[in-house]
């Protein structure tokens, strides 16, 4: 994972870009430079953005798939899991949800130059440390569709 910092921030002004603090997140986890990834969350409706990241993320041989885990464990359903994206409030506007790297289900990573995390419903900052359990959160995963197509060129890490 490579720490990669939104160069697009939020923004209430009329018209404004949205920011890309999700082109960040996958930036990170694909060790890409902020340039290479599109703001794929500049779209005409809001639910076109999943549509862009997987034509995007199709040159990786890679699927997009957001998950919430309402009323479960999300420490025993992420344990096994290495770095994915996890959005949630945002600590800075009310209403807006946030892009931020996570590793089995804890931040490790907020785009965001302030790096402050996420918000929990009840106002806490939730910026890294434990894993993040309730129904505010979605984690999104990278799911490998031809495999050779994702590990190409890469060098095998360990954990």
């Amino acid at each position: 994972m490579k720490e990669v910092t939104q160069s697009i921030l939020h923004s209430t002004a009329p018209g404004a870009e949205p920011g890309n603090c999700f082109a960040a997140v996958l930036a990170s986890i694909l060790e890409l430079d902020m340039g290479d990834v599109p703001n794929i969350c500049n779209t005409p409706s809001y639910w076109e953005w999943r549509g862009v990241a997987n034509e995007y993320l199709s040159q990786f041989g890679l699927f997009y798939l957001d998950v919430a885990f309402p009323d479960m464990r999300n420490d025993i359903m992420l344990r096994a899991c290495g770095y994915h994206e996890i959005a949630g409030p945002s600590p800075r506007f009310p209403g807006v949800l946030h892009s931020v790297v996570g590793y089995k289900g804890m931040i490790v990573w907020d785009p965001h130059p302030s790096r402050d995390g996420l918000v929990d419903s009840a106002g806490r900052y939730c910026a890294g440390g434990h894993v993040l359990d309730g129904e505010e959160f979605v984690f999104g995963f990278l799911i490998p569709l031809r495999p050779e197509k994702a590990l190409e060129g890469r060098t095998p890490r360990g954990n």
